[in-house]
């Protein structure tokens, strides 16, 4: 006669271990002085982010959680404090309680600085001054 204990372990649908946590980065504007990107999580409570610039190395995970920005949500981010035309790059890994993902990085450029336009003082009659300047148009952010 066999007897059973009335337990039964329950297993993991497909087996194996729960999906790593992950994060994936896009780019989106640029100005002079600030780059924005988003961060979408995936099987994550949190992700934590470094922008360095290019040149520099890639960091690790261990400097990334250490040194970075952490958010709980995937959204746009905003870095600010930057050099004008220079590539920066984002690194970041996604965290699930203590199970980290793996680094995952991509670039982008701030653009030139912003552009002041020549101004012409024309000396007139002792009545009327004439002041004109031109402000060429290279960033349509600062247009508005």
């Amino acid at each position: 006669m066999l007897r059973s204990s009335g337990l039964v372990r329950r297993q993991r649908r497909g087996g194996g271990n729960p999906p790593a946590p992950a994060v994936t980065l896009a780019v989106g504007d640029a100005a002079s002085n600030t780059l924005k990107f988003t961060l979408t999580l995936s099987d994550a409570d949190k992700c934590t982010y470094v922008c360095t610039k290019s040149s520099e190395a890639v960091p690790s995970a261990e400097k990334i959680l250490a040194d970075g920005k952490s958010v709980t949500a995937s959204g746009l981010i905003t870095i600010g404090d930057l050099e004008p035309s220079t590539t920066y790059r984002l690194s970041a890994v996604a965290s699930n309680g203590k199970v980290n993902g793996k680094v995952e990085t991509i670039e982008h450029t701030t653009s030139a600085p912003d552009v002041h336009p020549a101004v012409v003082l024309t000396p007139g009659t002792p009545t009327s001054t004439t002041l004109s300047f031109t402000a060429p148009l290279t960033d349509p952010e600062t247009a508005a």
